[in-house]
C-alpha cells in the first residue's frame, strides 16, 4: 500500500476532516494504488474517497473501461464502483462477454462488469454522489478535497461551505514515505539509472537526438516501465 494510513489518519484528525476525496491522478493513485495509463489521460476519470472512519469503506470510483485492470491489479479499497461513459442519448458500454469464457481472469472481468448493471451510473460524478451518500459522508462536517472545483459537479450532494482544498494536505501526507513506496522509489531509479546507461552509451560523433531518446525509450519498456518525460540536450539544442 502506498498510502501512509497512520499518518493519514493523524492529519485528517488535527484539520478535523471527516474524509479525503481525490480527483486527481496522482492522489488516485496514492489512496488507492489503482494505476493505468487511462488515468493520467483523461481528468477526473477517478475519484478515491478515504473516510476517516475505519469503520465506512473507502471507496474508489473508475470507468467500466478499467475492469481489466482493476482485475490484474486490484486496489485495497474495498468498496469499488464502476460507471458507463455517457454519450449524446446514451451510454457507452465497452465490454461483450461471450457466453463460455475461457480464462478465471475473464469470468472475473465479467462478473465485475455485470455486476454494475444493477446501479448503472453515468459518469464519474454520478458514481461520486451515491458512494458519498452510501458512506453518510454527504451531511459531514468537513471534507477535503484535492480539486474543489470537482464540488460544483456534485449536483448538491456536498455543501461547498464545508468543503476545504486538500490539496496540500495530501502533499504532506506524503512526505512520509511507507516501506512500500520506498520500494517502488528504489525500483524506479534503477531502471531508470539502466535506461541513462544505454542512452548514454549512443553518444557518439555523428549520433542523432532521436538515437538517444529511443535508446533510452526502449530501455525503459525492456525494463517494464513507462516513459513520463524524456528531456535531453547539448549546445543549441541543450533545452531539449
Amino acid at each position: 500500500m502506498l498510502l501512509n494510513k497512520d499518518r493519514a489518519y493523524e492529519i485528517m484528525d488535527r484539520e478535523g476532516l471527516d474524509a479525503l476525496v481525490a480527483v486527481s491522478s496522482n492522489n488516485v493513485l496514492y489512496l488507492s494504488d489503482f494505476d493505468s495509463d487511462f488515468l493520467y489521460d483523461v481528468p477526473w476519470v477517478a475519484c478515491a474517497i478515504l473516510p476517516r472512519d475505519p469503520n465506512k469503506e473507502a471507496c474508489l470510483i473508475v470507468t467500466e473501461i478499467e475492469a481489466a485492470v482493476l482485475i490484474q491489479k486490484p486496489t485495497w479499497m474495498p468498496k469499488v464502483k464502476l460507471y458507463y461513459f455517457g454519450t449524446y442519448g446514451g451510454i457507452l458500454k465497452v465490454h461483450t462477454f461471450t457466453e463460455n469464457l475461457a480464462t478465471e481472469e475473464d469470468r472475473a472481468i465479467a462478473t465485475m462488469v455485470k455486476g454494475m448493471e444493477d446501479e448503472p451510473y453515468i459518469g464519474v460524478t454520478e458514481a461520486a454522489i451515491a458512494a458519498l451518500k452510501e458512506l453518510g459522508l454527504h451531511n459531514s462536517s468537513k471534507i477535503g478535497i484535492d480539486d474543489t472545483r470537482f464540488v460544483a459537479a456534485l449536483d448538491g450532494a456536498l455543501d461547498a461551505d464545508r468543503v476545504v482544498d486538500a490539496t496540500n494536505l495530501l502533499i504532506e501526507i506524503r512526505m512520509v514515505k511507507t516501506p512500500e513506496e520506498i520500494a517502488i522509489l528504489r525500483e524506479a531509479a534503477r531502471k531508470n539509472q539502466n535506461a541513462i546507461t544505454s542512452a548514454i552509451a549512443t553518444i557518439r560523433e555523428g549520433a542523432t537526438w532521436d538515437e538517444v531518446h529511443r535508446a533510452y525509450e526502449i530501455q525503459v519498456a525492456s525494463e517494464g516501465a513507462r516513459v513520463f518525460a524524456n528531456f535531453n540536450g547539448a549546445g543549441v539544442k541543450s533545452a531539449g
